[in-house]
């Protein structure tokens, strides 16, 4: 059990995805995006390290089964990040990007909602 009811890796790596679909939504619309890009790209790094240094680098052994979802977390939140690259420098409609970045994220929610919460 959690000591204190402290918030599980899970449940801050769940936090950190639905902050960024919280900064994702909130620049829809919006015609000057640049500011909004940065915080975005920010809480993306944040989140990507977050998940590198608590949980890919730190698998105990009774995590052993929960490897696949780790590997396709990974591999969602490296191509957000190629995602927030593009809505960055794109001279498209931002609209198919920010689609896409959100696709993603809404992949990551659905992964995090696998992960055991306790």
């Amino acid at each position: 059990m959690n000591p204190l009811n402290a918030p599980t890796k899970f449940q801050v790596l769940r936090e950190e995805i639905e902050n960024l679909k919280s900064l994702l939504d909130q620049m829809r619309g919006l015609t000057d995006v640049k500011v909004h890009i940065r915080n975005l790209e920010r809480s993306h790094q944040h989140t990507q390290e977050f998940f590198q240094s608590q949980l890919l680098d730190q698998i105990l052994p009774t995590e052993e089964d929960l490897i696949p979802y780790y590997v396709e977390i990974n591999k969602q939140l490296r191509l957000l990040g190629a995602d927030v690259s593009l809505l960055k420098t794109s001279r498209q409609s931002l609209s198919q990007r920010f689609d896409k970045a959100g696709d993603r994220i809404t992949l990551l929610l659905t992964y995090c909602k696998s992960l055991p919460i306790d």
